[in-house]
């Protein structure tokens, strides 16, 4: 349930254009969703 709110919260801000991930393990998870969605 937590990830999926996460996944819904990242989806959120790269609509919102506010792709500016700073902390490296974040950074990683995000990169990850979108490796996975092309």
């Amino acid at each position: 349930v937590l990830r999926e709110k996460y996944f819904a919260l990242v989806k959120q801000l790269r609509e919102a254009g506010k792709v500016d991930v700073t902390d490296p393990d974040l950074k990683k998870g995000v990169e990850a969703i979108e490796k996975s969605e092309q």
